[in-house]
């Protein structure tokens, strides 16, 4: 019986720019919506030319679509991308307010059944992040959740960035046989204003075609 199994690479969270886009790809649609503190922020939908997951982000962020990372997308991603402020906080020169999408194909397709394995191996793959880098810390349980239909878990941590204080989420989105793993991430100071802007964009993202 095939189980759920992701290696997990060292620690790395972050989004590495590699040739900075000077145009935003694969960008159609827009409209407003509230950011949670009653000011209103013009969307556009990113929608991935191969995979198809698709989801909203402020207009005037950054799409980075030759994405890099670490350990929080581990060994064997299939596509990785990012959308950064390019107005907000920096760690060594790198943008660090920001939502990271990596795409994964498993060898088996993930049903209700399986997720309390599911939970048990993404708890492991928390711990070891916590083991590999001294100053990550995760903050409370992982917990179960649902995005648009695919059921998953979540968690949020706390971690150093060059000098600079950070906090993330963790989403582990499951459609069949795609994990989808979307990160949202900022500079501690900026994590409570910025928390409104992922909750809109985490709950706008939608898987594509199950492959």
């Amino acid at each position: 019986m095939k189980k759920y199994h992701r290696p997990v690479t060292l620690l790395a969270v972050t989004l590495a720019l590699v040739g900075l886009l000077g145009a935003v790809l694969g960008a159609c649609g827009s409209g407003q919506k509230d950011d949670g503190g009653g000011a209103q922020v013009e969307f556009t939908t990113y929608t991935d030319k191969t995979y198809g997951f698709s989801f909203q982000y402020p207009k005037d962020w950054k799409v980075e679509e030759n994405a890099s990372f670490g350990a929080t997308a581990g060994a064997g991603a299939k596509a990785a991308m990012g959308v950064f402020d390019p107005k907000g906080a920096k760690a060594g020169g790198e943008y660090i307010d920001m939502l990271l999408a990596a795409v994964y194909e498993l060898n088996v397709t993930i049903d209700e059944s399986m997720m309390g394995d599911v939970k048990a191996e993404l708890e492991n793959l928390l711990a070891q992040i916590e083991a590999q880098s001294p100053d990550a810390k995760v903050q409370g349980d992982l917990t179960e959740t649902t995005v648009n239909g695919m059921p998953g878990f979540m968690a949020t941590y706390t971690f150093d960035k060059n000098g600079e204080p950070a906090t993330s989420t963790l989403y582990f989105l499951f459609d069949g046989p795609i994990e989808y793993q979307v990160t949202v991430q900022a500079a501690s100071k900026n994590w409570q204003t910025l928390k409104p802007l992922f909750d809109t964009m985490v709950a706008s993202f939608k898987a594509g075609t199950s492959r």
